[in-house]
């Protein structure tokens, strides 16, 4: 262990400042892009994306805020950069492999990374998120349905039914409103009033999210894989389809055929 000393200015007279290092090496880490949205996403995690702020992000960080000018332009670059870091880490599926094992697996993935985030799924919503990370999932999910046989018109509508699914969230019926106190005040209403068909269901209701989100993602990949294949039947045949060529292959038989004329 050894101690550098850096002199600064104070008034007039210089004053040593000591920086304890391990091995000859700066205890401080380089500021980077990536550095800098880890922890502001700690801060969003712990107290929610209002208290991401530069000067408190660069409090945590030990600089000044002013410091992360140098890499983002202004807070919403920084919290845009923020969902897009997150989306970058959605695994990716090998290419070749089934359409609807791929889509499945990013939308499970994505669920793991964001679904806790409430901050982030608000992000998502209200702002347009394309950098790297998100250019890179989008593409990953476009090439699998573009590989499965989908038109390049299916897969685009594709991509907008499983938008929420596809960022691992789905806005819940009673979202965040669904507290013990209100269950027990709504299955006392269900008991009291004449509602027999919620009556009979009631006992062996009990609410899951991870399995309606897995019931409703299968849902739409039935659905959509029969869009699939109706478009496979009615799409219109191409000049170069093979009932052409044999349409002009039997027309040139029989030109060989016929007669010449004199």
């Amino acid at each position: 262990m050894e101690r550098l000393y850096v002199y600064v200015v104070n008034m007039s007279r210089l004053v040593p400042v000591t920086r304890t290092t391990t091995s000859g090496r700066r205890r401080s880490q380089r500021l980077t892009r990536e550095r800098i949205l880890r922890a502001a996403i700690s801060i969003a995690d712990r107290d929610g994306v209002d208290a991401v702020t530069m000067r408190g992000l660069g409090s945590e960080l030990g600089v000044e805020g002013m410091a992360l000018y140098r890499h983002f332009a202004n807070k919403d670059e920084l919290l845009e950069s923020m969902v897009d870091l997150l989306i970058g880490e959605v695994a990716i599926p090998p290419a070749g492999g089934p359409w609807r094992s791929a889509i499945r697996a990013q939308a499970f993935s994505a669920r793991t990374v964001l679904g806790g985030r409430r901050w982030a799924q608000r992000l998502l919503a209200t702002r347009v998120v394309l950098g790297p990370g998100t250019l890179r999932h989008i593409e990953a999910v476009t090439r699998a349905l573009r590989d499965a046989g989908f038109t390049p018109g299916l897969a685009h509508h594709t991509m907008h039914v499983l938008g929420a699914r596809i960022y691992g969230f789905t806005q819940e019926i009673f979202d965040d409103a669904l507290t013990p106190k209100a269950v027990e005040r709504f299955v006392g209403l269900i008991q009291a009033g004449n509602y027999p068909a919620m009556q009979a269901a009631a006992p062996h209701v009990k609410h899951d999210p991870d399995k309606e989100f897995a019931f409703a993602l299968d849902l739409l990949l039935d659905g959509l894989e029969r869009a699939r294949r109706t478009e496979a039947r009615t799409a219109p045949r191409s000049a170069a389809s093979p009932s052409g060529t044999s349409a002009v292959s039997k027309t040139r038989r029989r030109n060989r055929g016929a007669p010449r004329a004199n």
